[in-house]
């Protein structure tokens, strides 16, 4: 629990993905990606209840083997490669009536968390009175403002309108989402249908 609510911790696992075939069963070391999230996710303090959420067979099998689901298959319309995260969170807040509670999403694609960095999430979030946190790296790689994008006759232009020929160390630093972790209430992901 945080804050006097249940934390509900949701591990998203997709059959099929676009890039690379069973992605979420694929081993790193001992364990698949989606059991290393399983596993990370139990060893967490302040967690009320994991749900896996999967439309495979084969990863609702190993979420059962570590005493998480026994519940049926993810909709086949939240299944698809197109199909929204936040769109499935607020399918499972409104099928398990989980309005009350914070919500905490780990994404199996981000193996490597920290206990640490968990805890110093939640220790931020309470501090800040946060509805909503999440994880993020500075972005080492091009800066937004230095982005192109292609036009449809095949020409390219700066993404956001603004001259990109500036020095970097006049631009403000940039930060990106590294997926690792995503807090939330509840009640804010239904205001706004967003993390």
């Amino acid at each position: 629990m945080i804050n006097g609510k249940r934390l509900i911790a949701i591990i998203p696992a997709r059959a099929n993905s676009t890039r690379i075939k069973n992605k979420n069963l694929k081993k790193i070391g001992k364990y698949s990606l989606v059991e290393n999230t399983i596993r990370y996710a139990k060893s967490l303090n302040h967690i009320d209840e994991i749900i896996v959420s999967t439309d495979s067979k084969k990863i609702n099998t190993i979420a059962k083997k570590y005493k998480i689901n026994d519940n049926e298959l993810r909709p086949k319309f939240l299944s698809g490669k197109f199909s929204l995260t936040s769109k499935l969170v607020l399918y499972l807040i409104k099928k398990k009536r989980l309005e009350n509670d914070y919500i905490l999403l780990l994404q199996c694609t981000s193996p490597f968390r920290k206990k640490i960095d968990f805890y110093k999430l939640i220790k931020k979030f309470k501090l800040t009175k946060s509805n909503a946190i999440l994880s993020v790296v500075k972005n080492n790689f091009a800066h937004p403002f230095k982005s192109l994008k292609k036009k449809k006759n095949r020409f390219i232009e700066p993404f956001f309108k603004k001259e990109t020929n500036v020095p970097s160390q006049k631009l403000q630093e940039a930060y990106i989402s590294n997926g690792a972790f995503y807090l939330i209430s509840a009640k804010n992901l239904i205001k706004y249908k967003t993390f």
